[in-house]
């Protein structure tokens, strides 16, 4: 693997790491909020990125 190839997975491999940790985030604040509107919204959120990255 040349070191382009090697940067290129490092940085995917960051972005996933973080988008999921934006997700966990996230859903810890579900239980905070009252809108069922607001929760639905966050919960599309949520379930987005696992069917994008899978």
């Amino acid at each position: 693997m040349n070191d382009r190839d090697r940067i290129a997975r490092h940085r995917r491999d960051l972005v996933v790491q973080r988008l999921f940790g934006g997700v966990m985030a996230l859903q810890g604040t579900t239980r905070a909020i009252d809108s069922p509107d607001v929760e639905a919204r966050v919960a599309r959120t949520i379930d987005d990125p696992g069917t994008t990255i899978s």
